[in-house]
């Protein structure tokens, strides 16, 4: 988008810890948001710019990789087929509750993690989707506390969540993506915004996890910590709440 200045400044204002200048602030968000929407697939990228940054040709790009994303699941193994492509057609319904975790009885009655196992590393290894494990225990060694019985699953690219989560019609018009662009959108906003932070996260290196503290006297959980990260220390950990606040 040719915003090497505005790459400088934000990379000097993030060494000093200082915030932006507002208003510089404001343009950074709007592109920010327009990425969300694109995503970062060469092809969508090449079409928003190239028709004068619509997105509407950018989302043709992008279901065209969505039908070769799910052509290519028909090809693998009969015996979970099936599988994968009922987990990533439901990608965004799982996005969409507010707790985003998996829930396997959802998807079949009596349904566990390790019957599903390869379907989610299939989607991970492909690079379609990012999964997240919870955590019992965010202190140390968050593998060895990974507890596989509940997983999240993210898309690997925002802008194909988008396009994913909704029908061509409901966009045909521009004004869904004018609506999410302007942070107007009615529906919730937030999965869009944790997926492309999930996103962010494994680009950076890191494996996803998450944590959730279940309180027996309210049959609730009470506490959810949406990515909890290693900062290679023993002792300290760094938590990334709903917010996206380090805390």
């Amino acid at each position: 988008m040719n915003e090497e200045p505005l790459m400088a400044y934000i990379r000097q204002c993030f060494d000093k810890k200082v915030p932006l200048e507002q208003g510089i602030h404001a343009k950074a968000m709007l592109l920010f948001r327009q990425y969300m929407i694109v995503g970062g697939m060469p092809k969508s990228l090449s079409a928003y710019l190239e028709n004068n940054r619509n997105f509407e040709m950018a989302d043709m790009e992008k279901r065209d990789i969505l039908t070769l994303y799910r052509n290519d699941i028909k090809k693998i193994k009969s015996g979970y087929r099936s599988s994968v492509l009922s987990i990533f057609d439901q990608i965004p319904a799982f996005l969409s509750r507010s707790e985003r975790r998996v829930v396997m009885n959802r998807i079949e009655k009596g349904a566990s993690f390790p019957k599903y196992h390869d379907t989610f590393f299939w989607l991970s290894d492909s690079m379609i989707a990012n999964e997240c494990f919870n955590c019992s225990d965010p202190n140390v060694g968050l593998s060895l506390n990974e507890d596989r019985t509940y997983v999240k699953c993210y898309m690997g690219d925002t802008g194909l969540l988008i396009s994913h989560t909704f029908d061509e019609n409901e966009i045909s018009d521009g004004e869904l993506y004018r609506e999410i662009l302007l942070g107007k959108l009615s529906v919730n906003e937030g999965m869009f915004y944790e997926n492309v932070i999930a996103q962010m996260l494994v680009a950076a290196g890191h494996k996803l996890y998450f944590y959730t503290r279940y309180n027996q006297e309210k049959h609730r959980n009470d506490m959810e910590i949406d990515f909890i990260l290693s900062n290679h220390s023993k002792l300290k950990y760094k938590n990334i709440s709903d917010r996206g606040k380090i805390e």
